[in-house]
């Protein structure tokens, strides 16, 4: 039994310690959520954004894309190597 107490009142600290944490990160936030954001919403950004998230492309579509951006060198392997 006396065995069993500090175990009890280390998990009733760690639980307190974790409680305190809650509150901090949740007041954090609410306090984070009273101030406006310090910049103008750039509203054409915005809906461009939105419009090409609804675009469905084809795997092969997105593969070509891929390649016109950052095009694919083929290495092939020299003869060059070292033999023993």
């Amino acid at each position: 039994m006396n065995d069993q107490i500090p175990c009890a009142s280390a998990q009733q600290f760690i639980k307190t310690l974790l409680d305190d944490l809650r509150y901090f990160v949740v007041q954090e936030l609410i306090g984070l959520q009273r101030y406006p954001f310090p910049f103008e919403v750039n509203r054409d950004l915005v809906n461009t954004l939105r419009v090409s998230l609804y675009l469905n492309y084809s795997e092969e579509e997105i593969y070509q894309l891929s390649v016109v951006r950052e095009p694919r060198e083929i290495k092939h392997s020299t003869s060059s190597a070292v033999s023993k």
